[in-house]
């Protein structure tokens, strides 16, 4: 092909067709020009294509990740809900002017209200995305805006768990060490359930610092719950957008 253009522009010059070869040489260029725009068009095209299989990927693997938090933080609400129904009923007892209510029962709601498990959510293929400057959800700015606003959440709920467990070492532990048969709280290990120590659980009811403690121990579990509660709002939202704008998108 080079050859051909070579023998063309020789051919013109030497019959002296000067204004037929700057025509002929601008014709060139453009050819020139319009091949180069094309190649980069392509390889633009090329770049965009691997961009949104990576876009594609790292969603899917974000949307399994924020799933398996889904399951997670539902069962952890669950157990808060548990938590504060015990709570209440033992604020409600303290109210009392002479509480009704066996030990036993007793000693049940207290190991659920003063109680605590692990909370420990997924967050590494969000904190990886949310963190990487050069990575961006080009078919979703809304998605952006709604892990942002998720993981603002998922920060409280972390601080407010810390709150709970706060609690429970330097509060309520202390006290019940002091003034509670704590060998017969429901969540330690069986075999060594059984204190020969007994209490005076009606009187322990209608003490001033023990409706304190469950009114302290009330504030971080409620306050806890809400922000779990915004983080399923959060995921649900989350679902939706990437169902929309990229599982179920056509284009």
């Amino acid at each position: 092909m080079i050859k051909f253009f070579r023998r063309i522009r020789q051919k013109l010059l030497t019959e002296g067709k000067l204004s037929k070869y700057l025509i002929y040489a601008i014709g060139e260029i453009a050819l020139v020009m319009i091949g180069i725009l094309l190649a980069l068009q392509v390889s633009n095209w090329n770049e965009s294509r691997k961009e949104r299989i990576h876009e594609n990927t790292v969603t899917l693997e974000l949307a399994k990740e924020l799933n398996q938090n889904h399951t997670y933080i539902k069962g952890e609400i669950e157990y808060t809900e548990n938590r504060i129904a015990a709570l209440k009923e033992l604020l409600a007892l303290t109210a009392t002017v002479n509480p009704n209510i066996t030990y036993d029962y007793f000693n049940r709601l207290y190991s659920f209200a003063s109680g605590y498990q692990e909370f420990i959510p997924i967050d590494y293929k969000l904190g990886k995305i949310l963190n990487n400057e050069d990575f961006k959800f080009a078919r979703s700015e809304r998605l952006h805006n709604n892990l942002l606003a998720y993981s603002s959440h998922l920060a409280q709920a972390l601080e407010y768990y810390q709150y709970n467990v706060d609690t429970y070492k330097e509060v309520n532990q202390p006290y019940l060490i002091s003034k509670y048969p704590l060998r017969d709280f429901l969540w330690l290990p069986e075999e060594i359930r059984g204190s020969r120590h007994s209490i005076d659980h009606l009187s322990l009811i209608q003490t001033r610092e023990f409706e304190s403690l469950l009114a302290n121990i009330y504030a971080d579990v409620i306050i806890y719950h809400r922000h779990l509660m915004s983080m399923i709002s959060d995921l649900q939202k989350i679902q939706v957008i990437i169902d929309e704008d990229y599982i179920l998108s056509k284009s």
